[in-house]
């Protein structure tokens, strides 16, 4: 096999492949470190199929990769790595840092790994979440984004092609619970009245509160998980909300608004958006004055002291 190798941070990944199959690996979307800040795993959603000099399929590279790092040193080290059929964006590590999740994109399940004998596998089948088919004319259901509580028993699954969320037990391994986020079919009454289409981003407090971001409606909707699931809010935005994250102690929710290079800052208490923040540059840099878009912001991270934010503009 060829040795792994990774070329400017995460842009260009090559894996070990049998010589006559060499791979490069594209479309890293998400990264995940690890609870105790020892491990960061990296994951692809892309186009990583590959046919031989047959034109075949070639199943062992065609699939999506995890790479698992080792970040304990100055230099991170590349310790595994992992292949899943499909996924889409959604991964997230338990809280106890003894098993991390992915969403399986159009396959509409969930893979869990798990850790033995120092090294990270997936254990047992994906759990199902049991979509015949994604809404519309041909669309296949698409596992998103994903979280988990905090005392790791269930996780929330966006379920971008359904406009719904999957509630799954993480013990029982299978789906306890579904909601459609759409007004009109939680309530009739409010037929027509737009929200909670395609479902992207999760992000949980506690056991009990979850935000979930809905791109094409331009707004996030705050949900309930207990006693039953159910939704206890929107907050509309002025642009499309894709990542979110929260601070540490959920009083502030961030979410990058891919089509207005913003940040919105919301008070979790109120619901109420406090501040937007510009991406593209400092005004300094960039006055900007004709408004132009196209930085994208598609990622957050908070710096361990909370007072540093960063994003990343997917557009430039």
């Amino acid at each position: 096999a060829i040795a792994s190798a990774v070329v400017v941070g995460v842009r260009i990944i090559r894996v070990g492949v049998p010589r006559e199959h060499f791979v490069a690996v594209g479309q890293p979307v998400t990264i995940a470190p690890s609870p105790d800040g020892k491990t960061i795993l990296v994951l692809t959603s892309g186009y990583n199929r590959n046919n031989g000099p047959d034109g075949r399929r070639v199943r062992s590279a065609s699939n999506e990769y995890i790479f698992v790092y080792t970040v304990e040193h100055d230099s991170p080290r590349q310790s595994q790595v992992l292949q899943v059929p499909d996924t889409f964006d959604g991964i997230v590590w338990n809280p106890a840092g003894n098993a991390f999740y992915v969403s399986g994109g159009v396959d509409d399940d969930v893979h869990i790994f798990t850790r033995g004998a120092g090294r990270w596998r997936e254990s047992g089948r994906p759990i199902p979440l049991e979509h015949r088919h994604g809404l519309g004319i041909e669309n296949d259901p698409v596992a998103a984004g994903l979280a988990v509580t905090a005392d790791g028993r269930r996780a929330l699954v966006a379920n971008f092609e359904n406009d719904s969320v999957s509630l799954v037990s993480l013990r029982a391994r299978r789906k306890v619970a579904e909601l459609d986020l759409r007004p009109g079919v939680i309530d009739p009454r409010e037929t027509g009245v737009p929200g909670g289409e395609f479902p992207f981003w999760v992000v949980i407090h506690g056991n009990d509160r979850a935000w979930v971001s809905s791109p094409r409606d331009r707004q996030i909707v705050v949900l309930d998980l207990s006693p039953a699931l159910r939704v206890v809010g929107r907050i509309p935005l002025p642009g499309q909300p894709n990542r979110m994250i929260l601070n540490r102690d959920a009083s502030r929710l961030y979410a990058a608004l891919g089509t207005d290079d913003t940040v919105a800052v919301i008070d979790t208490h109120t619901s109420r958006v406090l501040e937007k923040i510009p991406t593209t540059a400092p005004s300094a840099v960039f006055a900007n004055p004709q408004q132009l878009k196209g930085s994208n912001p598609n990622s957050l991270a908070l710096s361990a002291d909370e007072k540093t934010l960063y994003v990343s503009n997917g557009g430039a």
